[in-house]
């Protein structure tokens, strides 16, 4: 697992999440976030309930470009790794959380 390299904590960086998209539009289920943690590369320890890698501090719902770039701006502010996601249905590892707090 690698560190972080923000300046900000799990919790700072979902309080300002929130006040970028609104509290709805950012999600920090436990269960959430560990399934958003890996790919379909890792769907057999997923089974098992095994999550070795780190998982993100949120998962985040924009509805509008603008939020979109929003949201991007202040990951790149605070050196926070983003892994973009559309339907998890990757099998080659690229949509796995490789950074702590992403």
């Amino acid at each position: 697992m690698t560190e972080s390299r923000s300046d900000l904590s799990a919790a700072e960086i979902v309080e300002g999440l929130r006040a970028l998209l609104g509290s709805d539009a950012v999600l920090t289920d436990e269960q959430l976030l560990r399934e958003a943690s890996i790919d379909r590369s890792k769907k057999y320890q997923a089974v098992h309930g095994i999550y070795a890698g780190p998982c993100p501090a949120a998962i985040t719902r924009p509805t509008s470009t603008e939020q979109v770039a929003a949201v991007l701006a202040f990951a790149d502010e605070h050196r926070i790794n983003v892994v973009p996601r559309t339907g998890g249905t990757g099998t080659e590892g690229g949509l796995e959380t490789a950074v702590a707090d992403s």
